[in-house]
Protein backbone atom coordinates (compact mmCIF):
# COMPACT_ATOMS: atom_id res chain seq x y z
CA UNK A 1 0.00 0.00 0.00
CA UNK A 2 2.93 2.67 0.18
CA UNK A 3 3.30 3.10 -3.70
CA UNK A 4 -0.44 4.57 -3.56
CA UNK A 5 -0.49 5.85 -0.04
CA UNK A 6 0.78 9.88 -1.96
CA UNK A 7 -2.36 9.51 -3.85
CA UNK A 8 -5.00 8.38 -1.23
CA UNK A 9 -3.68 11.36 0.87
CA UNK A 10 -3.91 13.74 -1.79
CA UNK A 11 -0.57 14.45 -2.81
CA UNK A 12 -0.85 17.40 -5.20
CA UNK A 13 2.72 16.45 -6.55
CA UNK A 14 2.00 13.42 -7.43
CA UNK A 15 -1.87 13.49 -9.26
CA UNK A 16 0.57 16.69 -11.10
CA UNK A 17 2.78 14.06 -12.14
CA UNK A 18 0.13 11.44 -13.09
CA UNK A 19 -1.79 14.19 -15.15
CA UNK A 20 1.39 14.62 -16.98
CA UNK A 21 2.26 10.90 -17.87
CA UNK A 22 -1.52 10.34 -18.89
CA UNK A 23 -1.50 13.30 -20.95
CA UNK A 24 1.89 12.40 -22.59
CA UNK A 25 1.06 8.80 -23.06
CA UNK A 26 -2.91 9.74 -25.06
CA UNK A 27 -0.60 12.17 -27.05
CA UNK A 28 1.21 9.25 -28.43
CA UNK A 29 -1.81 7.76 -28.88
CA UNK A 30 -3.17 9.77 -30.87
CA UNK A 31 -0.18 10.39 -32.92
CA UNK A 32 -0.39 6.61 -33.71
CA UNK A 33 -3.96 6.69 -34.62
CA UNK A 34 -3.05 9.64 -36.77
CA UNK A 35 -0.71 7.81 -38.39
CA UNK A 36 -2.42 4.81 -38.83
CA UNK A 37 -4.97 6.37 -40.79
CA UNK A 38 -2.64 8.08 -43.07
CA UNK A 39 -0.92 4.78 -43.63
CA UNK A 40 -4.36 3.06 -45.15
CA UNK A 41 -5.18 6.17 -46.85
CA UNK A 42 -1.33 6.02 -48.22
CA UNK A 43 -1.61 2.26 -48.95
CA UNK A 44 -4.58 3.08 -50.85
CA UNK A 45 -3.03 5.74 -52.83
CA UNK A 46 -0.56 3.29 -53.34
CA UNK A 47 -2.39 0.81 -54.74
CA UNK A 48 -4.09 3.29 -57.43
CA UNK A 49 -0.48 4.19 -58.39
CA UNK A 50 -1.77 7.65 -57.45
CA UNK A 51 1.75 8.98 -56.49
CA UNK A 52 1.20 11.97 -55.54
CA UNK A 53 -1.08 11.42 -53.18
CA UNK A 54 1.12 9.09 -51.79
CA UNK A 55 3.77 11.34 -51.26
CA UNK A 56 1.89 13.86 -49.84
CA UNK A 57 0.10 11.91 -47.28
CA UNK A 58 3.59 10.05 -45.93
CA UNK A 59 5.49 13.63 -45.98
CA UNK A 60 3.02 14.46 -42.89
CA UNK A 61 3.94 11.22 -40.75
CA UNK A 62 7.87 11.16 -42.28
CA UNK A 63 9.11 10.81 -38.77
CA UNK A 64 6.74 7.86 -38.52
CA UNK A 65 7.30 5.86 -41.42
CA UNK A 66 8.20 2.41 -41.20
CA UNK A 67 11.30 1.20 -43.58
CA UNK A 68 8.61 -0.41 -46.29
CA UNK A 69 6.94 3.42 -46.27
CA UNK A 70 9.98 5.16 -46.41
CA UNK A 71 10.93 2.92 -49.51
CA UNK A 72 7.25 3.79 -51.10
CA UNK A 73 7.97 7.34 -50.50
CA UNK A 74 11.32 7.24 -52.45
CA UNK A 75 9.50 5.31 -55.27
CA UNK A 76 6.72 7.73 -55.25
CA UNK A 77 8.89 10.91 -55.21
CA UNK A 78 10.72 9.19 -58.27
CA UNK A 79 7.07 8.28 -60.15
CA UNK A 80 5.28 11.24 -58.78
CA UNK A 81 4.78 12.61 -62.32
CA UNK A 82 2.75 9.49 -63.47
CA UNK A 83 -0.33 9.75 -64.14
CA UNK A 84 -2.53 7.40 -62.13
CA UNK A 85 -4.07 4.53 -64.75
CA UNK A 86 -7.58 5.12 -63.15
CA UNK A 87 -7.12 8.21 -65.76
Amino acid sequence: MECGSSCLKGDQVVFEEMKARRDSAAKVWHQQEKANRISKEALSAWNRKDYSTVVSLYETIKDMLTETENRKLDYAKKNSFLIPESF
